[in-house]
Order: structure tokens, then sequence, then C-alpha cells
């Protein structure tokens, strides 16, 4: 596995002044000797490997094992470790100091690389404390590696000096100054050598007080040092100093100082920033066991890889294994067990990332968008720290509140058992636990350990939210003003969701399985995991929801303005009595784009009732459903016989809802989807579509007694079926008093039935816009030529095939691209470039013409979908176009075509979406009552023809308007 490097920082530490170099000097005298005992520890032939690799890393040896080397003692004398036959009366141990990003290569380079120097049976770290004052903190120690010997002999403590201060720094300012002395892997330095060769120790001045507060291991050191043959003095005191008690109570292991801790913000900063840099530097554990205490979140829906974070830190002394799990999150003093290295460094590697340089919000932010590039590749994070740091850190929380027990596991060779290697909880585990979710379990005794007050807990969560939540000011369409916003998936921040409108979203999803739900954002095509909606909603909402403790929607009546909807069959403003119409299966409403008259589209899209049964007996074979805009009445997509390339939707038969599929009136030759009359194919016009709205005011006026008492898909059911069956065995008496009320231009029951109350704003929250028409007159439209080759003008190159626009510019002239040819790869590539640019908030350029400025037109979605239907229809021509080709293309479409509606949508457009409605109280209001949704995934029919036909289409289109203007 290769060997993680922790990257420079935008803003370095800034090196701590004091305490300043002390002068040292060179000791030649000690050199051989010193070299002569490291050769005992690593072998005489590996030395020029240690010397090089020291220098490599700036690491230096220092301490006790070099003093020892330099200034023998005889430790039997003085009883120094006892009478313990196994140990060796030399110093034994090595104390190596190495800049923090090097830990990983000297450690790689004694211990877990290839041809390593050591052999290494245990393994325990030692981090420093967030905010004891002990010797690790003070002297800028990140963290303690010690390595050892199957028999706990000959330990080697690699001590990882943070960036604030220098290795040099570190060893000039021991406590005493006989253990100011190192070895560089060329050179023994000391900076009091005499102090040294006389056997005569000071402790220095600043760890005086350190002393008298009755620190424990200043006085241990003394007592050790004393024990060897050296005398020691304290700078300002006499030369015999008595030592004074110990005070137990500072920084005590088996005290928790948590109260005192959580009034200090600095230790609050650094908990993050140590939170924060094992999540967002990659060196988070791998686990192989994981199980979950939340039923609905299968095991295999779990993250195996995360972060056990430090809580209470109750033990200081960590090791990385114990009987009942790693103990800076549970409680209790088990022994430690044997880890086989490659198991525990597989899991625990030393990334060398300093945790106290992401402090500084800049640094973890760039750290955040190095951690994104490896999720998200194609994205210039550097650029985008904040949302970087938003998106990762919001997955770090995700995982963090699920309760989840972590185990990993490893053979005991010798004894033949699995024995716990890392054992570890959430902090959703905790909640869960202190909220009584998770039972006692006698199989699993380790979750006795949860020890963590409510109160505690609350702190903990509180600090990681404050950092990683975002706050937004002004409202959005996925959160109120003022609320907290969660970041998931890939999206750009202004689309960070607050509790609040993510329910909203579910609750219009209720249809949906719970683990199939769109995400709520429309470019995104995800579906939204269950542990993003536990995030997002906490335990109690997501219980609730989950459980399907959700308000069943009630039928509330009809309004006026719901009503008025079906006034559009007597406009007479231009087509829009024939453009306006309703699916017959879920009575969604649509305006066509002008020119074709029939539409399709999926109603679970919709999430709106439908008749299910309706949908699955006339849907196609590709789930849509299709209607003719003219009549209201269900088609298919029907394929000719006799011209196979020509498909044209056709009408199906009548027939009552409940009986059987109804045959389809098959259109003849010259049949057409532009046409505006649909009785030659078997429809009723115009007629058909007043009965069926009628038939929606009747239903509507019959049901207002059931308000409140039946439920909204009951009533919308009821509804759909007695429309479908309302153009049934109508006698002619009846025909002609119906063509007499549309003439008329009135319905039988009036819009003063309703009541005027004011419609419900619609939520916008659609999971894609709604289609833009193209601008000009109706059947203008100017499709691209797809040419077999041509000359890119962007790149001067041949390309295979090229695409050449007409365009019809901002001053009516049409501009035919003359000699202008885009590349279809480089056509693609810029979209794909505009609609990252979209989502970056840049994209001041999406649905304009690829040469913009020169030509203002825009690029309709319109005619990339006659490009991918051109290479579908005529693959032939274009062999160079591969299956993944074609689908990346379909790929950037759909997006761009999203992209390009919500654009224009919003500047208004030429669709006419939440036209004004009228009635009472809702006159002038716009948007319409749940009951009718638009049907905003709807398209129309796009005719398979060849560039001639639509040329001869468009010139007889306008011949026929020419002709009309004349009478």
């Amino acid at each position: 596995m290769p060997m993680i490097v922790a990257p420079p920082v935008p803003v370095p530490a800034v090196q701590d002044a004091q305490p300043a170099v002390k002068p040292f000097e060179e000791v030649a005298e000690w050199l051989e000797p010193v070299r002569t005992m490291l050769a005992g520890k690593f072998g005489a032939d590996n030395m020029d490997r240690v010397n090089a690799l020291l220098l490599e890393t700036g690491a230096v040896i220092a301490g006790g094992s070099i003093l020892r080397a330099a200034s023998p003692w005889n430790a039997d004398v003085r009883g120094l470790r006892g009478n313990n036959p196994r140990r060796s009366p030399e110093v034994n141990d090595l104390d190596i100091y190495v800049p923090v990003r090097m830990t990983p290569r000297l450690i790689d380079g004694l211990y877990t690389g290839e041809g390593g120097l050591l052999e290494n049976g245990r393994y325990k770290v030692l981090p420093a404390s967030s905010y004891c004052e002990s010797f690790l903190r003070k002297n800028g120690i990140r963290r303690v590696h010690t390595f050892t010997d199957q028999n706990e002999d000959n330990p080697t403590d690699i001590m990882s000096v943070r960036h604030r201060r220098s290795v040099q720094q570190v060893v000039t300012n021991f406590d005493l100054t006989i253990c100011q002395i190192w070895y560089d892997g060329a050179h023994v330095y000391a900076s009091h050598p005499q102090d040294i060769r006389d056997k005569r120790a000071t402790l220095q001045s600043e760890y005086v007080v350190a002393l008298m507060r009755g620190n424990q291991y200043i006085r241990k050191r003394m007592d050790k040092y004393m024990k060897r043959g050296f005398s020691i003095s304290v700078e300002g005191a006499r030369e015999t100093f008595d030592v004074l008690p110990t005070d137990q109570g500072a920084c005590a292991k088996d005290k928790n100082q948590f109260r005192i801790r959580k009034t200090k913000p600095e230790f609050w900063n650094r908990w993050f920033a140590s939170v924060a840099t094992a999540w967002l530097s990659g060196s988070a554990t791998t686990f192989r066991t994981v199980k979950s205490y939340l039923p609905s979140i299968a095991d295999n829906m779990l993250p195996t890889k995360n972060v056990l974070i430090p809580l209470a830190q109750n033990l200081p002394h960590l090791s990385a294994i114990s009987a009942t799990g790693i103990q800076l999150i549970t409680k209790g003093f088990g022994r430690w067990h044997v880890m086989p290295l490659d198991s525990f460094w597989e899991n625990f590697k030393d990334t060398g990332y300093d945790s106290e340089d992401y402090e500084n919000v800049e640094n973890r932010q760039a750290l955040a968008a190095e951690f994104m590039s490896t999720v998200v590749p194609d994205v210039a994070w550097q650029a985008d720290g904040v949302r970087a740091f938003a998106l990762a850190m919001n997955k770090f929380l995700e995982y963090q509140m699920l309760p989840i027990k972590y185990s990993n596991r490893e053979e005991n060779r010798e004894e033949g058992l699995r024995i716990k290697i890392t054992d570890g909880f959430t902090l959703g585990t905790i909640l869960y636990k202190n909220k009584g979710d998770i039972p006692f379990d006698r199989n699993d005794w380790a979750l006795r350990s949860l020890f963590m007050e409510p109160e505690v807990y609350n702190i903990y969560l509180g600090h990681l939210a404050k950092n990683i939540l975002r706050k937004v000011e002004i409202a959005t369409d996925y959160a109120e003003a003022g609320a907290l916003v969660y970041d998931i998936h890939n999206h750009p921040l202004t689309a960070g969701i607050s509790q609040v409108k993510l329910m909203d979203h579910l609750r219009r999803h209720k249809r949906f399985p719970k683990d199939a739900i769109p995400c709520y954002w429309r470019d995104c095509n995800k579906t939204l995991a269950l542990t993003e909606i536990h995030h997002i909603l906490g335990r109690e909402a997501y219980g609730a929801w989950f459980g399907g403790a959700e308000a069943i929607p009630m039928w509330q009546g009809f309004a006026q303005s719901d009503v008025t909807l079906m006034d559009t069959i007597f406009s007479e403003e231009g087509m829009e009595a024939k453009n306006f119409s309703c699916c017959p299966v879920c009575l969604s409403y649509v305006r066509r784009e002008d020119g074709c008259m029939f539409m399709h589209h999926q109603c679970p899209n919709l999430q709106t009732p439908y008749s299910v049964d309706l949908y699955n007996k006339y849907k196609d074979r590709f789930n849509e459903l299709w209607w003719c805009t003219l009549c209201g009445r269900v088609c298919q997509e029907h394929q000719r016989v006799d011209h196979p390339e020509d498909i044209v939707p056709a009408h199906h038969a009548l027939g009552p809802a409940e009986g059987p599929r109804t045959d389809l009136i098959r259109p003849g030759g010259g049949a057409s989807p532009f046409s505006n009359d649909c009785t030659a194919y078997g429809g009723g016009m115009l007629l058909e579509k007043f009965i069926r709205f009628q038939k929606i005011r009747e239903v509507a006026n019959i049901l207002k007694a059931q308000i409140g008492r039946i439920t909204l898909e009951a009533a919308k059911k009821y509804m759909i079926d007695q429309v479908w069956n309302s153009p049934l065995n109508i006698d002619p008496m009846l025909r002609a008093h119906l063509q007499t009320l549309l003439t008329e231009r009135r319905f039988n029951i009036p819009t003063t039935a309703f009541p005027n109350r004011p419609p419900v704003p619609p939520e916008n929250n659609n999971l894609v816009y709604p289609n833009v028409p193209r601008n000009g007159a109706a059947g203008d439209v100017l499709l691209p030529i797809v040419l077999p080759e041509g000359d890119d003008v962007t790149t001067m190159d041949t390309v295979r095939p090229a695409i050449q626009f007409i365009h019809r510019r901002q001053n009516g002239e049409v501009n035919t691209h003359a000699d202008e040819y885009i590349g279809l790869e480089g056509l693609f590539n810029l979209l794909q470039s505009r609609n990252d640019e979209y989502r970056q908030g840049r994209g001041g350029d999406i649905g304009m013409c690829w040469n913009y400025p020169t030509c203002d037109a825009k690029i309709h979605p319109q005619e990339i979908q006659a490009i991918l239907t051109r290479l579908d229809t005529n693959a032939a021509d274009y062999p160079e176009v591969t299956a993944e080709n074609k689908a990346r293309y379909r790929q950037i479409y759909d997006v761009y075509r999203n992209n390009y509606n919500r654009k224009f949508q919003q500047r208004g457009g030429t669709r006419r979406r939440g036209r004004r409605q009228h009635g009472g109280d809702g006159e002038g209001e716009e948007g319409v009552t749940p009951f009718f949704v638009e049907a905003s995934d709807a398209q129309c029919m796009l005719p398979r023809r060849s560039n001639a036909a639509a040329a001869r289409k468009r010139k007889t289109l306008r011949r026929r308007r020419t002709t009309r203007g004349r009478r």
C-alpha cells in the first residue's frame, strides 16, 4: 500500500518563538561510542541505512540512550530496574524525534516497509492530550509511536514533532541539561557537554513551576537520573533539592477532566481540528466487521471506513486495543492484547498530518478539497474549498450519527482464538443507548461500557454541528431563512437543505420505496440513501418517517382557481385551446410546445395520485403514457408497417376504465404529429376534451360533501375513472347540447359553485424544470445538420462527424453557419463544460450558441435531441460514434436540457407556466392547489424525419400562414 504523505498547507504554522534553540556544539569524542551503541541495536551492517534514513527525514536520536553511550553509568550499583533478570542494566530504549510530515517515512524505513531494519512484536500509541499541560504538548509532540520486540524489551519511541517546533527546539529544551544530547546520523551534538562529563545536571527554569505544582513526570525523571549517579540542581534554588510530594490529581489518568476542559475554547478548537484532520487526511480506519443497531439500515449499507473520534479522553495513555475496545470511547480498564503489526498498521497508519495546522479554517478547506478530489476527481475543488469542506464533513457527520458498533478481529495463531483488534462505537451509538433504543444484550457486554451523560454528549455533538453545518440567512428553494442546512452528494452550496424542506420532499415522495427516493436537487440523478436521510432528519424524525407516521393527505375540494384551469378550452388566444390538456391517467396538466399534438410522460414521476391500473394498462414499453393534447384521449406510440422509419402515435378506441385495454385506431399514410386536427386519427377534438373538463367539474361538485372525509388519493382515483368514461355512450341529443355549451363558452357547473379561497402556492421542487419552447413562430423549427465530416473551426482539425447549426439570431435573421462547423465531440465537451460552470454558479453562457457572442442565438435542447436522434436513426453513417459515446452524450444532454429550462424558465421564457387563474379571490394568483400539478416531465413527439422532409414541412407551414393572412 502506498505511503501517505501530508501535503504542504496554504497557511504554514507559525514557528514558536519560545523556547529558542539553545546554543549547542558538536562533540566528536562521543561519535564512536554512540555509533557502537546503535550498531548493537540495529546491527553493524545496517548502520549506513540508519544514518541515511535519519539524514533523509531530519530525525535525531536523543535522550537517555545517547547519554548512556557518552557518559556510562553502572545501573547494577543502584539497583536500577529492580532484580528482574530479563532486564539489561543498559538503557535499551531509543527516543527518536522526527518532523511530523516525515513520520510515516521513518516508521516505514524502520519497521513497516520492505526490508525494515527492526523486528516488531507490539505497538502502542500515546497521543498528546488536547488540554493537559503534559510533556508532549509542552514540547510540541503530536504523538508517540512505541515499538517493542516480542518480550516487550528494547522499546523504540518515535516522537512526531509538530510543524510549529523544530527538532532542535525540542531537544535543546529538555528539562535536564544532561539530556540535551542527540545524534543526527552524522554527528553528536550537546548543549551542555561539560555537565555530561561532570555528571552534573540542572533542571531548566521553565520546568521549576511545574515541579513545584507536583508534576509527577518531572519528579520521576529527576529520581531516575539521581539513581544513575547524576547530581541535579534547580535553577534559582539550593544545590540539594528535596522533591515535593506529588499532587496526584494533576492530569491523572483516571480522573475525568471534562468539566474543566469544556470551558476552554482552545480545547474545542484543537479537538475539532484533530477530528477533521483524521477524516479528511484519509487516515480513517477500515473496519471489516460492523453492526447496526438501527433495524432499518442493514449492515451491508454501513460505512466500513470511519473515525473513532476521541471523546472524554479519560485514558491519555492509549493502546490501540483492549478487552472492551478503544478506550477513548469506552469505559473501563481492560488488559492490553497482542496485536500483529500488519493488522495494526493497516488500520492505524500515521499519515504525517499535523492537526494543529488544521485549526486554521483555510487549511481545513484545502485539505477537504484534496479529500473531495479522491471522491469526485473531475471537479476543481481547490477553487471551491468551502463547498468541499461542507460536503466532506457532512459525510463524516452522517456516519457518526449512525448507531454502529465497529470491530476488527484477528486469529491468535498460538491459542487458535479470535481476539479483538479494535472495537468502538460512533456518537450515534451513545445517543441511541442513552435514549434506551438499544436494549441490553448479554452477548455484547461491551455495550455496558458506554458511559457518556446526555449533557456531555450534546456538547460534543454541538461543537461538531457548529463547525460542519451551515446557516443560511436568506430563504432558498431548499431552506427557510436562518435554518441550518446539510450538504450532500455533489450539490452546490445553494442546494443545502434544511430538515423542514427535506421532510416536505419526503412527503411528496411517499409512494416511492423508502430506499429509492430521488434526490431533491433537480440536477442530481442520485437517490437519497437512508443514512443521509437519518443524518438530516435526526433520530426521532427519521424513526417517525420510516415507520410511516405521516399524515395522509385528505381531499380538500376545489377552489375557483382549480376549476378555471379548464377555461382554457374556450380560449381564442392562438392555439391555447388546443395546447392545454390533462394526462388522462393522473390529470396533471401541460401546455404543449407549438406544433406537436401528442405528449408523453411517466405518471409516477410527479408524486401525485394516479390510476395505477390505467397506467400499467396503457403505458408503452418505455413506461411512457401518451395522450392527445387536442382531445385528451390516451394514445400509443405506433410504428407503421409500411413506413417503419415513421413513428406516429395512434389513438386508442374509447373504452371503460375497468375494461380491457382497447385497440389502436391506426393512422393511415400522411399522418403527422404536427396536425392540429385529430379526427382523422379517431380522436374527438375539442368537444371530447370539453366533455372531460366538464366531468372534472361535475365530480368536484359531487365530492364537496366528502371534503375531509376521504383521502386525496381516493378522490382523485374516483375522478380519473369518471373522466375516463365521460365520452362513452353519449347520445346525439346530449352531444348537441354539449356542443352548444362549448360554442357558448360555458360549463354546466359554473365557477361560482366553488369557494373562492386563494390557491395554495405549489412547492418549487420539481425533479426537472418544465420544457421551455423554442422562440419563433409555430413550426419554424431550425434543426442542425449532422455532416459525416467537416473542419472544426474551433480546432482547425477535420472531424467526424461535424455539426452545422441553423440559427435565428435575436434580430430575426437566419444564420446558416455556412462553413462554420463544430465537431460532435467538441460540441458535447462544450456542453459539459457549460453544465459544470452553471452548476458552480458561473454559467453565463449556458444555452447560447457555441459561437456566442458572434451568434447570439440559443442552442435549444430540441436541437441537441435532433442530433442524438440522427445518430440513432442513421448510425451506419457515423461508425466512429460508439454506444458509449452516445450514452455519454445522452447524459450531457439531459443535464443541459434541465439547465437550459431552468435558466430561461426563470427569466420567463415562452412556456406559459403558472398562468394567471381566474375566479374569486384567487384571481391573479399564480400556482395551483396540490390536486392539479404540472406535468413538468412531459415531452412532445419528435418526428424522425430527414432534413429535407423537415424543410418541406417548414415551407408548407409558412405557406399556410401566408394564405390565412391574405384571407
